[in-house]
Protein backbone atom coordinates (compact mmCIF):
# COMPACT_ATOMS: atom_id res chain seq x y z
CA UNK A 1 0.00 0.00 0.00
CA UNK A 2 2.98 2.01 0.87
CA UNK A 3 4.63 1.93 -2.53
CA UNK A 4 1.30 2.33 -4.67
CA UNK A 5 0.54 5.49 -2.52
CA UNK A 6 4.27 7.10 -3.38
CA UNK A 7 3.32 6.20 -7.14
CA UNK A 8 -0.20 7.79 -6.83
CA UNK A 9 1.98 11.17 -5.62
CA UNK A 10 4.39 10.88 -8.48
CA UNK A 11 1.48 10.86 -10.60
CA UNK A 12 -0.17 13.70 -9.68
CA UNK A 13 2.93 15.68 -9.33
CA UNK A 14 3.86 14.46 -13.54
CA UNK A 15 -0.29 15.30 -14.32
CA UNK A 16 -0.60 18.45 -12.61
CA UNK A 17 -3.99 19.89 -12.59
CA UNK A 18 -5.46 18.52 -15.90
CA UNK A 19 -8.49 15.81 -16.68
CA UNK A 20 -6.18 13.33 -16.04
CA UNK A 21 -5.93 14.12 -12.62
CA UNK A 22 -9.45 13.10 -11.82
CA UNK A 23 -8.79 9.04 -13.47
CA UNK A 24 -5.47 9.31 -11.56
CA UNK A 25 -7.45 9.60 -8.11
CA UNK A 26 -10.18 7.06 -9.28
CA UNK A 27 -7.78 4.67 -10.12
CA UNK A 28 -6.13 5.34 -7.13
CA UNK A 29 -9.00 5.10 -4.40
CA UNK A 30 -10.12 1.97 -6.57
CA UNK A 31 -7.40 0.25 -5.62
CA UNK A 32 -7.75 1.17 -1.87
CA UNK A 33 -11.07 -0.36 -2.09
CA UNK A 34 -10.01 -3.22 -3.37
CA UNK A 35 -6.90 -4.32 -0.64
CA UNK A 36 -10.07 -2.88 2.16
CA UNK A 37 -12.21 -5.65 0.73
CA UNK A 38 -9.53 -7.98 2.33
CA UNK A 39 -9.89 -6.58 5.44
CA UNK A 40 -13.59 -5.61 6.63
CA UNK A 41 -16.87 -6.73 4.57
CA UNK A 42 -17.95 -3.03 5.31
CA UNK A 43 -16.14 -2.19 1.78
CA UNK A 44 -19.02 -1.23 -0.29
CA UNK A 45 -18.84 2.61 2.33
CA UNK A 46 -15.80 3.34 0.42
CA UNK A 47 -18.29 4.19 -2.24
CA UNK A 48 -18.76 7.90 -1.09
CA UNK A 49 -15.32 8.56 -1.91
CA UNK A 50 -15.83 8.27 -5.38
CA UNK A 51 -17.97 10.57 -4.91
CA UNK A 52 -15.85 13.29 -3.28
CA UNK A 53 -13.58 13.42 -6.46
CA UNK A 54 -16.03 16.01 -7.82
CA UNK A 55 -17.61 16.99 -4.46
CA UNK A 56 -15.84 20.41 -4.39
CA UNK A 57 -17.22 22.70 -7.27
CA UNK A 58 -15.35 25.70 -7.46
CA UNK A 59 -12.90 27.35 -5.20
CA UNK A 60 -9.14 27.68 -5.29
CA UNK A 61 -9.08 23.91 -3.74
CA UNK A 62 -11.30 22.42 -6.22
CA UNK A 63 -8.37 20.08 -7.95
CA UNK A 64 -7.64 18.86 -4.70
CA UNK A 65 -11.15 17.15 -3.64
CA UNK A 66 -9.91 13.81 -5.28
CA UNK A 67 -6.75 14.23 -3.63
CA UNK A 68 -8.03 14.50 -0.19
CA UNK A 69 -10.86 11.43 -1.13
CA UNK A 70 -7.56 9.24 -2.04
CA UNK A 71 -5.68 10.22 1.71
CA UNK A 72 -8.71 9.83 3.53
CA UNK A 73 -9.35 6.30 2.24
CA UNK A 74 -5.83 5.81 2.72
CA UNK A 75 -5.91 6.39 5.97
CA UNK A 76 -9.30 4.30 6.62
CA UNK A 77 -6.72 1.40 5.40
CA UNK A 78 -4.54 1.91 7.85
CA UNK A 79 -7.00 1.98 10.83
CA UNK A 80 -7.52 -1.71 9.58
CA UNK A 81 -3.93 -2.94 10.29
CA UNK A 82 -2.83 -4.49 13.40
CA UNK A 83 0.36 -1.85 14.54
CA UNK A 84 -1.33 0.67 16.69
CA UNK A 85 0.55 3.48 15.32
CA UNK A 86 -0.63 2.75 11.85
CA UNK A 87 -4.13 2.81 13.50
CA UNK A 88 -3.17 6.75 15.11
CA UNK A 89 -1.74 7.62 11.93
CA UNK A 90 -4.61 6.77 9.73
CA UNK A 91 -7.11 7.87 12.04
CA UNK A 92 -5.15 11.50 11.64
CA UNK A 93 -4.98 11.27 7.92
CA UNK A 94 -8.82 10.39 7.46
CA UNK A 95 -10.26 12.92 9.33
CA UNK A 96 -7.82 15.96 8.53
CA UNK A 97 -7.63 15.41 4.92
CA UNK A 98 -10.80 15.96 3.44
CA UNK A 99 -10.82 19.11 6.27
CA UNK A 100 -8.15 20.98 3.80
CA UNK A 101 -10.91 21.60 1.58
CA UNK A 102 -13.10 23.68 3.87
CA UNK A 103 -11.66 27.46 2.66
CA UNK A 104 -11.69 26.70 -0.68
CA UNK A 105 -14.27 29.48 -0.87
CA UNK A 106 -11.84 31.88 0.81
CA UNK A 107 -14.43 33.87 2.78
CA UNK A 108 -14.13 34.47 6.77
CA UNK A 109 -17.28 31.68 7.47
CA UNK A 110 -15.06 28.78 6.37
CA UNK A 111 -11.91 29.38 7.72
CA UNK A 112 -13.31 30.31 11.15
CA UNK A 113 -14.68 26.93 10.53
CA UNK A 114 -11.53 25.21 9.36
CA UNK A 115 -9.73 26.38 12.76
CA UNK A 116 -12.58 25.57 15.13
CA UNK A 117 -12.76 22.00 13.47
CA UNK A 118 -8.55 21.70 13.40
CA UNK A 119 -8.91 22.14 17.45
CA UNK A 120 -11.55 19.90 17.87
CA UNK A 121 -10.16 16.83 15.50
CA UNK A 122 -6.73 17.90 17.81
CA UNK A 123 -8.38 17.22 20.63
CA UNK A 124 -10.41 13.68 19.01
CA UNK A 125 -6.78 12.93 18.01
CA UNK A 126 -5.43 13.37 21.27
CA UNK A 127 -8.26 11.20 23.39
CA UNK A 128 -6.91 8.90 20.41
CA UNK A 129 -3.37 8.30 21.32
CA UNK A 130 -4.24 8.08 25.20
CA UNK A 131 -6.71 5.44 24.45
CA UNK A 132 -4.36 3.17 22.18
CA UNK A 133 -1.57 3.94 24.94
CA UNK A 134 -3.84 3.03 27.67
CA UNK A 135 -5.23 -0.33 25.35
CA UNK A 136 -6.88 -2.79 27.49
CA UNK A 137 -8.02 -0.75 30.73
CA UNK A 138 -11.15 0.70 31.69
CA UNK A 139 -9.52 4.70 30.84
CA UNK A 140 -8.11 3.64 27.81
CA UNK A 141 -11.20 2.42 25.95
CA UNK A 142 -13.32 5.21 27.36
CA UNK A 143 -10.83 7.88 25.89
CA UNK A 144 -11.21 5.26 22.78
CA UNK A 145 -15.02 5.81 22.64
CA UNK A 146 -14.55 9.59 23.43
CA UNK A 147 -12.40 10.13 20.50
CA UNK A 148 -15.16 8.51 18.22
CA UNK A 149 -17.53 9.81 19.53
CA UNK A 150 -15.97 13.73 18.96
CA UNK A 151 -15.51 13.28 15.60
CA UNK A 152 -19.14 11.95 15.06
CA UNK A 153 -20.83 14.58 17.00
CA UNK A 154 -22.55 12.20 18.82
CA UNK A 155 -24.83 13.72 21.94
CA UNK A 156 -23.32 15.80 24.09
CA UNK A 157 -20.55 16.37 22.53
CA UNK A 158 -22.16 17.69 18.95
CA UNK A 159 -22.12 21.50 19.83
CA UNK A 160 -19.20 22.13 17.40
CA UNK A 161 -20.86 20.60 14.43
CA UNK A 162 -23.68 23.17 14.06
CA UNK A 163 -20.91 25.86 14.67
CA UNK A 164 -18.59 24.85 12.30
CA UNK A 165 -20.89 24.19 9.67
CA UNK A 166 -23.16 26.59 10.20
CA UNK A 167 -20.66 29.59 8.70
CA UNK A 168 -18.66 27.30 6.23
CA UNK A 169 -19.13 27.73 2.62
CA UNK A 170 -21.33 24.69 0.67
CA UNK A 171 -18.43 24.17 -1.96
CA UNK A 172 -16.28 22.92 0.83
CA UNK A 173 -18.66 21.54 3.31
CA UNK A 174 -19.73 19.32 0.93
CA UNK A 175 -17.03 16.79 1.64
CA UNK A 176 -16.32 17.82 5.22
CA UNK A 177 -19.90 16.96 6.08
CA UNK A 178 -19.25 13.55 4.81
CA UNK A 179 -16.25 11.96 4.23
CA UNK A 180 -14.73 12.37 8.13
CA UNK A 181 -18.01 11.43 9.47
CA UNK A 182 -17.82 8.31 7.53
CA UNK A 183 -13.92 7.56 8.33
CA UNK A 184 -14.81 8.25 12.18
CA UNK A 185 -17.33 5.45 11.28
CA UNK A 186 -14.77 3.39 10.08
CA UNK A 187 -12.62 4.07 13.10
CA UNK A 188 -15.32 2.48 15.26
CA UNK A 189 -15.41 -1.23 13.36
CA UNK A 190 -11.31 -0.95 12.86
CA UNK A 191 -10.20 -0.02 16.85
CA UNK A 192 -13.47 -2.13 18.23
CA UNK A 193 -13.86 -0.17 21.61
CA UNK A 194 -14.95 -1.94 24.23
CA UNK A 195 -17.51 0.05 26.74
CA UNK A 196 -15.93 -0.48 30.28
CA UNK A 197 -18.28 -3.06 32.64
CA UNK A 198 -20.64 -0.95 34.74
CA UNK A 199 -19.22 -1.02 38.43
CA UNK A 200 -20.98 -2.88 41.34
CA UNK A 201 -21.59 -0.91 44.14
CA UNK A 202 -19.57 -2.12 47.64
CA UNK A 203 -20.84 -4.90 49.06
CA UNK A 204 -21.37 -3.13 52.45
CA UNK A 205 -24.05 -0.52 51.13
CA UNK A 206 -26.50 -3.07 50.22
CA UNK A 207 -28.38 -6.20 52.10
CA UNK A 208 -28.72 -9.36 49.92
CA UNK A 209 -32.65 -10.30 49.21
CA UNK A 210 -33.54 -12.92 51.86
CA UNK A 211 -36.08 -15.32 49.97
CA UNK A 212 -37.82 -17.00 53.13
CA UNK A 213 -38.48 -13.38 54.64
CA UNK A 214 -41.93 -12.00 53.83
CA UNK A 215 -42.29 -8.69 52.68
CA UNK A 216 -43.87 -6.21 56.34
CA UNK A 217 -46.93 -4.90 55.77
CA UNK A 218 -47.03 -0.69 55.78
CA UNK A 219 -49.85 -1.43 59.15
CA UNK A 220 -46.93 -2.83 61.48
CA UNK A 221 -44.91 0.03 60.93
CA UNK A 222 -47.85 1.97 62.78
CA UNK A 223 -47.66 3.15 66.32
CA UNK A 224 -49.83 1.60 69.11
CA UNK A 225 -53.38 3.50 69.62
CA UNK A 226 -52.01 4.28 72.97
CA UNK A 227 -49.34 6.66 72.60
CA UNK A 228 -51.84 9.18 70.52
CA UNK A 229 -53.40 9.17 73.83
CA UNK A 230 -50.87 9.67 76.17
CA UNK A 231 -49.48 12.59 73.88
CA UNK A 232 -52.71 14.22 73.87
CA UNK A 233 -52.48 13.77 77.83
CA UNK A 234 -49.12 15.63 78.27
CA UNK A 235 -50.51 18.45 75.73
CA UNK A 236 -53.54 18.86 78.35
CA UNK A 237 -51.48 18.89 81.52
CA UNK A 238 -48.49 21.24 80.21
CA UNK A 239 -51.71 23.55 79.52
CA UNK A 240 -53.45 23.65 82.50
CA UNK A 241 -50.14 23.40 84.93
CA UNK A 242 -47.73 25.65 82.87
CA UNK A 243 -48.73 29.38 83.24
CA UNK A 244 -49.13 31.34 80.03
CA UNK A 245 -46.33 33.95 80.00
CA UNK A 246 -46.58 37.29 81.34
Amino acid sequence: MIYILTLYFAARLLIGFSRWNLAADAAFITYAGWALWGTTPLALLALPFYLGIAAVGGGVFRYYAGLASALSLSGVYLMFQQAPYLKAFGFVLAILSPAALLPTARDKGSLEGVFRYLVISAFASAFLFIGIGQRGTPLGETFLLLAVALELGVAPMFLWVPDVYGRAHPAGLAILASLPKLSAAFALLAIKPVPPPPRDAPSGSRRPLDADRQPRRLDQHRPPPHIGVLHCGAFGLCRVYIPPPA
